[in-house]
């Protein structure tokens, strides 16, 4: 994750150090976007070792999924600006014989989680604007609330589990103008967060699961999205 971070931050300063005095120089700019953004999310956490091949293969169909974001900056200046920004994936899987080991046997079953995560924040934005500022390379960098929630049916018990943390953002794009005030944008994204403790609900009885270091989930994910920009 800090690799993915370090990365697209280095991408991001040396597509800035490479922007011509025309570009810098221009004073026509807009001082507003909205982005609207949706793709494909693939999380990047490690599987705990001492899990079932059946687990493991259940956790790998969890790992990816559908992600959409919506964005709002203020431009105080042509290179930097402000704003909020929310993101939300979810992704989802179910299998059929389930293996369990427990004290009276073993048993088998259906399992099925569907998982929702969800990052609210601000943001700071850094954009180079390209010739006649048609079009403009992005980084935008995110800190806020990550919120998890994860409707579980295993065995046949049925449980929500969430929790929430301290959430990062990083967000490397190009958009490119279609119309006067309509762009397409691509955007490669990171978002991080570790949880250390979740409430699990099971039929109204609550019960709160702290985690120790080396048990601690992991909730850090890649992104790649295309949306528009006004």
């Amino acid at each position: 994750m800090k690799k993915s971070l370090l990365f697209l931050f280095g991408l991001a300063l040396l597509a800035s150090s490479s922007a011509s005095a025309e570009d810098v120089e221009s004073a026509d700019y807009s001082r507003f976007r909205f982005a609207i953004n949706g793709g494909f999310g693939h999380g990047t956490a490690r599987f705990p070792e001492d899990i079932t091949t059946d687990t493991r293969s259940h956790l790998r169909k969890l790992r990816s999924g559908f992600q959409y974001e919506i964005l709002g900056m203020y431009y105080f200046s042509k290179m930097w600006g402000v704003g909020l920004k929310y993101n939300e994936f979810s992704s989802n899987a179910e299998t059929e014989g389930y293996v369990i080991i427990t004290d009276n046997g073993t048993k088998y079953g259906r399992i099925s989680n569907d998982i929702r995560t969800r990052f609210m924040g601000a943001a700071l934005g850094h954009r180079i604007l390209g010739k006649k500022n048609k079009n403009c390379l992005l980084l935008n960098l995110g800190l806020g609330y990550l919120r998890y929630q994860d409707k579980m049916i295993a065995l046949p018990d049925q449980a929500t589990i969430y929790g929430g943390t301290f959430g990062t953002y990083v967000g490397l794009g190009y958009d490119i103008r279609l119309f006067k005030t309509v762009s397409l944008g691509f955007q490669v994204a990171v978002v991080g967060g570790v949880l250390s403790e979740v409430t699990e609900n099971r039929g109204g009885s609550k019960q709160k699961i702290t985690f120790k270091d080396d048990e601690r989930k992991g909730l850090g994910r890649v992104d790649f999205s295309v949306g528009l920009r006004f």
